[in-house]
């Protein structure tokens, strides 16, 4: 489980990630810049600074990207399921370790689908007995019309 599944929504992980990026970018100009840098010095500096906050807010959206991915993981994984189901395969599950609202959704999405898949296995076995006990008496009238062309 990754730190930013323990977090219990979705608004949190979008927060602690934005709050990282401007973190990020901060400290890459700090860190190109240094500590003793100024504020009336921004003219003197002022290829550096952009040049920080583009590497910085750069390497943040980046990560940004890596950590989002990885959120809507389990979105993805369900969209797949959910094309099989659709196709007629009701065993699909998905997996996830998340606590927020797309672990809920996958949790209500697996106990959606193993319903699913109980109610299909029921339909078969009750076509099936129909099937049968609709043969059964076809038969029986089947033979005994032919016994009464027979003339038995």
């Amino acid at each position: 489980m990754t730190l930013l599944q323990r977090l219990p929504t979705i608004r949190a992980k979008l927060g602690s990630v934005i709050v990282f990026a401007v973190g990020l970018t901060i400290a890459f100009v700090y860190l190109i810049l240094g500590f003793g840098f100024h504020v009336f010095q921004v003219r003197e500096h002022l290829g550096e600074l952009l040049l920080a906050g583009a590497l910085g807010a750069g390497t943040a959206l980046v990560i940004a990207r890596w950590v989002a991915r990885g959120m809507t993981q389990p979105l993805r994984d369900m969209a797949r399921a959910a094309r099989r189901m659709e196709a007629g395969d009701y065993g699909q599950r998905v997996h996830t370790d998340s606590r927020d609202e797309v672990g809920q959704l996958a949790q209500a999405f697996n106990r959606m689908s193993a319903e699913l898949e109980q109610l299909e296995r029921l339909r078969r076995d009750l076509v099936a007995n129909v099937s049968h006990e609709l043969k059964t008496p076809i038969s029986a009238l089947r033979a005994h019309l032919e016994n009464l062309l027979d003339g038995v």
